[in-house]
């Protein structure tokens, strides 16, 4: 008797491991912070998804230094700016600090090494919709689906 509820058990957990497996077979966006099955635990995923704005930007969105260290809330949190992709660029520390939570067009637009191009460049960043295409990154190594 013990056995067959042993083997019960462990069918139903091989269900509901099953049911794990099939749903993580299926291709999530980059805006889902779940890259790869490595990257599960939240400090990853928050590494992954920093490492991903420095590299789009590969330079201060701002003076357009090289190596920017820290990400900018471009609608600061301070007036409602949300932690997302299209309201964070790189910018170096120095920027960051002096643009502190003021209203990044006007500081922008009062600084000497301000651009049209980079102002664009900003614009066209924030401006994104959630549903511009991001390569959509497979969490399995079986065929690639046909799309729709």
């Amino acid at each position: 008797m013990r056995w067959t509820s042993a083997a019960a058990k462990a069918s139903k957990y091989l269900l509901l491991f099953s049911k794990l497996v099939k749903a993580a077979l299926t291709f999530v966006s980059e805006r889902d912070l779940l890259f790869d099955l490595s990257c599960l635990q939240k400090r990853f995923a928050k590494k992954r998804f920093r490492k991903q704005i420095f590299e789009d930007w590969g330079c201060c969105a701002y003076c357009g230094k090289e190596n920017p260290t820290t990400l900018d809330h471009v609608i600061p949190k301070a007036r409602g700016g949300s932690t997302t992709r299209k309201n964070l660029i790189a910018a170096c520390g120095d920027c960051n600090i002096l643009k502190s939570s003021e209203d990044w067009y006007s500081w922008f637009r009062s600084q000497d090494f301000w651009t049209l191009e980079r102002e664009d460049r900003i614009l066209r960043w924030v401006n994104q919709s959630d549903a511009d295409p991001l390569p959509l990154v497979p969490v399995y190594w079986g065929p690639t689906p046909v799309a729709a």
